[in-house]
């Protein structure tokens, strides 16, 4: 049996980018790929080619300079996997290949996910939900909150509006504890791993990419729970087969 793919999303970094390269192939003209293009998917993947952009666009980003302590994030990781903490010059001169990290002053506060879906016909922003990061495991959120905080919703369209990305988009900020500053942490151009908390909470984003495949344009959405919380977890089961 052969079944018809109408449309294609992507999850994960990798398959983003082989999707982004996919939207231009003759082959695939007729399959809904909401994804934004190659080049702006390698741009924000990249962490020196985003923290530069963030510079030049100025968009709260943590000091690059010696004040300790540091963390230094491998420039295409994600899930937070091989990130270092940096306590002093000492081990910051001892940091092996030091040009595939980018080296930020470490900031302690909350964690925000942004959920955001912005249409792929007329670069329209219809949704926009925070949630606090409460609990992570493996790099991502088992347990997370929505929260309206309109500084945070607003802040995040700026962003969005200055970039050329379009469909499913994730964008994570680190609030400093202290100072109350949001920094810019990192953008995915796609669903991030907890987009259920805030689809469950309102903001019916397969319901957006459907319409946007039926040519059936979407209506600004901000009627989302507030407070919503999720609790996910990885459980194994085992039983004895006979």
């Amino acid at each position: 049996m052969i079944n018809k793919i109408n449309i294609i999303i992507p999850f994960l970094d990798l398959s983003t980018l082989i999707a982004a390269r996919l939207k231009d192939m003759i082959e695939f003209k007729n399959i809904f790929i909401p994804v934004s293009n190659e080049e702006n998917c390698n741009l924000f993947f990249d962490k020196h080619l985003a923290n530069q952009w963030c510079i030049d666009n100025k968009v709260n980003v943590p000091d690059s300079i010696n004040n300790y302590p540091l963390i230094a994030k491998p420039i295409n990781g994600s899930a937070s996997k091989g990130l270092i903490i940096i306590q002093n010059s000492e081990e910051l001169k001892n940091l092996k290949n030091k040009k595939k990290y980018l080296v930020q002053k470490f900031i302690e506060g909350n964690e925000y996910s942004v959920d955001i879906y912005r249409s792929t016909i007329n670069n329209e922003i219809i949704s926009i939900v925070p949630r606090i990061r409460l609990e992570t495991q493996g790099g991502e959120s088992i347990k997370s909150i929505t929260v309206k905080d309109q500084s945070i919703i607003d802040y995040s369209r700026k962003i969005i509006e200055k970039t050329n990305l379009v469909g499913p988009i994730t964008l994570q900020f680190i609030q400093d504890r202290k100072t109350k500053v949001l920094y810019y942490m990192e953008i995915n151009p796609r669903f991030g791993g907890a987009v259920l908390n805030s689809i469950f909470a309102g903001a019916n984003s397969p319901a957006y990419l459907l319409n946007e495949y039926y040519k059936i344009k979407n209506n600004k959405n901000e009627n989302w729970t507030d407070n919503f919380l999720m609790l996910r977890r990885f459980s194994e089961n085992y039983k004895i087969c006979k």
